[in-house]
């Protein structure tokens, strides 16, 4: 987590940072404080007026992003804001936008429906595969174009939309940012719900844990399986633990015992944690909701998604851009009120009845689905380090084994958990070999 890296002495800037160098001496600051506008009262406007404003921002960030002198086109999942973004990029442009989709043979987790959908309402030139990679080959090459142990799913299907792009366009633009925005994780809803949770006996936690734990595994995108048993660990904690909990995959204790003596010393102590609880405490007096919204948007989207997305499109020579996060947009987000982002067991409604309009229903109404690739399958196929055995990788063995024996009984889904051990493996790989590769 910023400002940390996996190499000693090597520092990362914060989000808006930046870093003045004069006469020797270095001075890092933000030219942002995005903390101020976060924890400013909401401003007085109507949800309508609120919606109509929003649909103003929007078209002004993307005009603002469409600039190029090169060929641009979109990634478009299907999703709300992917094709909301579409949509104002085809409205002013002078012929079909090329749009580009990834998918997967497992049908829990292809959104290539939906971006058919979209592609055809909008009337965009779309193009799209279908992927089944070659993981031995891909993930080495990934690990170097990373530049650090990361392990988040989607970079996999991401890298292979890159170069599917890359083959049309020079510059394309992508949705991130719009869940940090309108609150359109799953992850809001379940602080919600935990703060009911934390108010049950301990008896009615112990039950619900138990009949959480006893739930077999079904590998689908995001289970109802997976995040039972993901809240029930969790939710009885702080809401700022518990938060920080929703996409963690292994606690303390589990890592100390991964990492070993040598590595646990040479962190001193460090803990992520420390470094999330500080972007909390830096907007104490705004409201719960924008406080895990603006956490996530310098922790989650700037630690990894822009790392996804930046790294692997431009291992391609491929330039993404989000206009999410453009500056009026995102400070006109956090000045709304919470309820007009997220009200019951409804997300991003002010950014859905601003679009509704303009993209098709289906899609104004969907839940978010999120990119994750099906490593939940791939996973059984795969052994990390069996070409490559030192005293740091040594110690995953047996925790390998007893998280494939409970994958394949379906106890559990270990998907994400022996996916990160792998990217470890793959990364350790890469800095031994020290030398570039091909994408």
């Amino acid at each position: 987590m910023t400002p940390k890296t996996i190499l000693r002495d090597v520092r990362k800037l914060p989000p808006a940072g930046c870093l003045t160098w004069r006469s020797g001496r270095s001075t890092a600051a933000r030219y942002w404080n995005l903390a101020a506008v976060v924890s400013q009262e909401p401003v007085d406007l109507t949800f309508q007026q609120a919606a109509d404003r929003l649909a103003g921002e929007l078209t002004r960030a993307v005009d603002g992003q469409r600039v190029s002198d090169v060929p641009l086109g979109a990634f478009l999942s299907g999703g709300l804001d992917s094709t909301a973004i579409t949509h104002r990029l085809a409205a002013h442009a002078s012929g079909p936008v090329h749009t580009f989709s990834i998918g997967f043979r497992e049908k829990t987790y292809s959104e290539l429906p939906y971006a058919r959908l979209a592609a055809a309402s909008l009337g965009t030139d779309h193009h799209e595969e279908v992927i089944a990679p070659n993981l031995d080959d891909l993930l080495p090459k990934l690990a170097w174009y990373l530049d650090e142990p990361f392990a988040d799913t989607a970079a996999v299907p991401m890298f292979m939309l890159s170069a599917l792009a890359r083959r049309h366009v020079t510059v394309a633009l992508s949705g991130e940012g719009g869940d940090e925005c309108f609150a359109g994780y799953d992850t809001y809803l379940a602080d919600r719900l935990a703060r009911t949770y934390r108010r049950l006996p301990p008896f009615a936690r112990r039950l619900l844990r138990s009949a959480a734990s006893g739930l077999p595994s079904t590998r689908r995108k995001v289970s109802i399986d997976y995040k039972a048993k993901q809240f029930t660990a969790y939710a009885g904690e702080s809401p700022e633990r518990a938060h920080y909990s929703w996409r963690l995959l292994f606690d303390e204790p589990e890592k100390a015992q991964l990492l070993g003596g040598d590595v646990m010393r040479a962190l001193a102590g460090y803990c992520p944690f420390e470094g999330f609880l500080e972007r909390y405490r830096e907007t104490a007096n705004a409201a719960p909701l924008h406080q895990a919204m603006y956490v996530d948007m310098q922790t989650w989207l700037a630690d990894a998604m822009f790392v996804k997305v930046d790294r692997t499109s431009m291992a391609h020579g491929l330039e993404a851009r989000v206009p999410m996060v453009d500056r009026r947009l995102v400070e006109f987000a956090f000045s709304l009120p919470p309820s007009f982002k997220l009200r019951g067991l409804s997300t991003k409604r002010v950014l859905r009845h601003a679009v509704r309009n303009d993209i098709p229903g289906s899609i104004v109404r969907r839940k978010k689905r999120g990119f994750n690739a099906p490593v939940a399958h791939w996973i059984v196929s795969m052994q990390p380090a069996r070409n490559h055995r030192d005293e740091v990788m040594s110690g995953f063995d047996r925790t390998w084994r007893s998280l494939v024996d409970a994958h394949g009984a379906r106890q559990r889904d270990n998907g994400f958990r022996l996916w990160t051990l792998s990217q470890w493996t793959f990364w350790c790989q890469a800095v031994r070999r020290s030398r570039p590769v091909q994408a």
